[in-house]
């Protein structure tokens, strides 16, 4: 009688501690990889820097950013006004910052990147390069000018119309994918 009643305990606490050591509980959730990163890099991620601010900052990009550089784009750009193109290559460069934050927090902590993944990012990144380097230049004085007519506002317009392609290109997959909602 003791034996059965040993054998049943002792299977009931086996099952027990499995059940407690699968325990969801007890995965590393994004707090404890963002601990395991800090410690591994010895860094000290700001606060409010998380998976949820990554995905509102890549989707204001996507969305409200993107309509912003449009209407730039087409309204404004052709005027190669100097000031215009010096707060819109501000607010490139400071927009790639804080994507760029997020792009290394997540690639620490998660699968992803901010823009899902590497080669999408690194396109995107590219494009927000190559329009803040056109506009750094055009703002600096250089010009443009070719055989074929091609000129500063060709080669600024070109630059913009990739940049613009690549995000709208990408806020479609999400969109697709239901990662993206817009009202």
């Amino acid at each position: 009688m003791l034996k059965a009643y040993t054998l049943r305990f002792t299977g009931a606490l086996m099952m027990l501690l499995l059940s407690l050591g699968s325990s969801p509980s007890y995965a590393c959730d994004e707090s404890c990889k963002r601990a395991q990163a800090e410690e591994r890099l010895n860094v000290r991620y700001p606060s409010y820097l998380n998976k949820r601010y990554c995905r509102d900052v890549s989707s204001q990009f996507l969305t409200t950013a993107a309509k912003s550089l449009r209407r730039y784009r087409e309204n404004q750009l052709s005027d190669l006004h100097r000031g215009g193109m010096y707060n819109t290559r501000k607010f490139l460069v400071q927009r790639k910052e804080w994507l760029k934050e997020c792009d290394d927090y997540l690639q620490q902590v998660s699968r992803y990147r901010v823009f899902r993944n590497a080669g999408t990012t690194k396109e995107i990144f590219t494009a927000m390069d190559n329009v803040s380097s056109i506009l750094a230049a055009l703002v600096n004085g250089a010009t443009y000018v070719s055989d074929e007519g091609y000129d500063s506002l060709t080669a600024v317009s070109e630059r913009f119309d990739r940049l613009l392609t690549l995000m709208d290109n990408h806020k479609t997959q999400m969109q697709l994918a239901g990662q993206l909602n817009i009202d």
